[in-house]
């Protein structure tokens, strides 16, 4: 997807296991607070 990493994303891929791989992207203040938990 394009766009800045958000909070569902996080949920995503916490939910499988999976990697986020983000190129010249901002991150949403509330998916960076989900995912450094």
């Amino acid at each position: 997807a394009t766009g800045p990493v958000s909070e569902s994303d996080v949920m995503l891929a916490s939910a499988s296991d999976a990697m986020i791989v983000g190129f010249e992207t901002s991150v949403e203040p509330a998916a960076s607070r989900l995912a450094n938990q």
